[in-house]
């Protein structure tokens, strides 16, 4: 599909406020910080709403400094880990609906049990 046909099939698709969507919403982040880059919005609306939401985030983000003499991998994870918790506690989610996986950044399985055992821990 061509960029023009697939910009023209965007216009067909409904468009209904988050208010007319129904339940909660969980957040699953790939990395620390992506739940408030990428949907930080989202969160703090569905939580005025009074939406229940739940934020996972799936990799630890400690591909991001490797080798890092200042920054090595278990303080790199615990920095990340309390920069998202007070990312999403200024959006209004308390801590207690953040679950972090601790999977390998760069190393997320994608197939076999590995990747089963993390889509149970998200489910």
């Amino acid at each position: 599909m061509r960029a023009d046909e697939y910009l023209a099939a965007l216009e067909t698709l409904p468009i209904a406020g988050l208010a007319a969507l129904p339940g909660g919403f969980v957040v699953v982040a790939p990395h620390p910080d992506d739940e408030s880059l990428g949907c930080g919005c989202l969160i703090a609306q569905a939580l005025k709403l009074r939406r229940e939401v739940r934020v996972i985030v799936v990799s630890d983000g400690c591909a991001s400094h490797p080798n890092s003499r200042l920054y090595p991998h278990d303080r790199l994870r615990a920095v990340r880990e309390e920069e998202t918790l007070r990312a999403v506690a200024e959006l209004g989610l308390a801590e207690k609906h953040v679950h972090f996986l601790r999977l390998p950044d760069s190393g997320v399985p994608k197939e076999g049990e590995e990747a089963e055992a993390a889509a149970r821990r998200i489910a």
